[in-house]
């Protein structure tokens, strides 16, 4: 049995021009996780890294402060099947009808747009959790978009398709995002969609998560953890 270990990002730009880049703070819980790990030694037979630039600058700041420690890391490759839901196309090709259709989303959107800091995180969320809850129960017509069902069968075929983590003690490494973690912990533990998404909802930046993985069964063994930001400014989840 083999261990695949799943890093969300570090904090993306929320609000910004471009959201798939890492913040400062983002880049910090990265060089602080490949700290924590160079420094207890931890080592990986290969590293994964979804598309998404957020999720390659993640894995290499954390080679980085391994290369630095004078450790070794594998050259992390590129692997589709650890990309993100496409929940940003959804939300830009979708809320604005959304809102003329929904009074209770177009309340939550008058809300987000008169708030700021904690609290504008918090309505988004409102906002992405609301639309999708409406994805999954199939309220919203988007054929070019990959659907919900494609999205975790994606996931899942990308854990299987790791047949080296068969190996016993193999582990692997994969940089992704919080939505691909909850589809892996759905996989594992068949969980409901909806209980997945509550999942999501609650997967911190720059956290790990470890999957004992063979060809008959995925055990979680850790979720969610950050024994790398002590600091409790440094812990966020947008």
């Amino acid at each position: 049995m083999g261990t695949l270990t799943l890093v969300r990002h570090g904090q993306a730009s929320l609000f910004s021009a471009d959201y798939d880049r890492l913040s400062a703070l983002g880049e910090r819980q990265a060089r602080l996780l490949g700290e924590h790990w160079a420094a207890r030694d931890v080592a990986f037979d290969e590293a994964i890294t979804g598309p998404r630039r957020r999720q390659r600058d993640t894995a290499r700041i954390v080679a980085e402060a391994y290369a630095d420690a004078g450790k070794p890391f594998p050259e992390p490759r590129e692997l589709a099947d650890f990309d993100e839901m496409h929940a940003e196309e959804l939300l830009r090709t979708t809320l604005p009808s959304l809102v003329e259709q929904h009074a209770s989303l177009r309340a939550m959107m008058t809300e987000l747009a008169e708030t700021a800091g904690q609290e504008q995180l918090r309505g988004f969320q409102r906002v992405f959790e609301a639309v999708m809850r409406m994805w999954i129960d199939g309220m919203i017509h988007a054929p070019d978009i990959e659907s919900w069902q494609a999205f975790c069968a994606r996931v899942a075929a990308g854990i299987g398709n790791l047949r080296d983590l068969d190996r016993k003690g193999r582990r692997v490494v994969a940089f992704t995002s919080g939505g691909t973690i909850a589809a892996a912990m759905r996989a594992a533990l068949e969980l409901s969609d909806q209980k997945m998404l509550d999942v999501s909802g609650v997967i911190r930046n720059a956290s790990i998560t470890e999957i004992a993985v063979s060809r008959s069964r995925m055990t979680p063994t850790l979720f969610n953890a950050l024994p790398h930001l002590p600091d409790p400014s440094l812990i966020t989840s947008r």
